[in-house]
């Protein structure tokens, strides 16, 4: 699956930590390129910064995914 994340600040940015080590800095209210589930799944700090109303991490449906 891939997954999009926002920013859901009002003012300044905030830098998200991915599994792989890299980060994502987002300003307010910007969206991050599509990501790899992997990237964000089982990370305490992404759920944290959730948790805090900091960032939502949306499911992107690829084109080809069966969906009923």
């Amino acid at each position: 699956m891939i997954v999009r994340i926002t920013s859901l600040l009002v003012s300044g940015p905030v830098t998200v930590p991915l599994v792989s080590g890299q980060t994502v800095r987002l300003s307010p209210g910007e969206a991050s390129a599509e990501l790899p589930e992997v990237e964000v799944s089982g990370s305490a700090k992404v759920a944290k910064l959730s948790e805090r109303g900091l960032i939502t991490v949306e499911p992107i449906w690829e084109a080809d995914d069966d969906r009923e």
